[in-house]
């Protein structure tokens, strides 16, 4: 008669949704003293994420976007150029030059360097 004993670790359970269910569990066959095979299989809690690509349409954003399309442009560079540069694909690249990718400072930072485009980031207070 076999056991199933399911544990939750740490190793190889993907992303994580609202209520905290991971993306895989792992389960393990065999008894208390001994473990006869292991695998990771789909948790049945989890829930992916149904949210839909955003559009971010703050000006600064916008602007920022624009800019650096201009100067993907001033470099000769396509999208899928500039993605393999940057580590990335011709998709991410779309997605933020459309303004429908919210891109982490890492990413813009990346851009930035390849593209030998200084950022400069000015706070005005009212």
């Amino acid at each position: 008669m076999a056991c199933y004993n399911i544990s939750i670790m740490n190793k190889d359970q993907g992303r994580t949704d609202e209520a905290g269910n991971r993306e895989y569990i792992i389960e393990k066959t065999g008894g208390p003293l001994k473990v006869y095979n292991t695998r990771r299989r789909r948790n049945p809690l989890f829930r992916a994420s149904t949210a839909k690509a955003i559009n971010v349409t703050d000006q600064w954003y916008v602007d920022l976007t624009g800019q650096l399309r201009l100067a993907r442009l001033r470099a000769g560079l396509t999208q899928a150029q500039l993605g393999k540069l940057a580590r990335t694909n011709q998709a991410a690249i779309s997605r933020f030059e459309l303004g429908k990718m919210n891109a982490t400072a890492g990413f813009i930072a990346r851009l930035s360097k390849i593209l030998k485009a200084e950022i400069i980031v000015r706070v005005k207070y009212p």
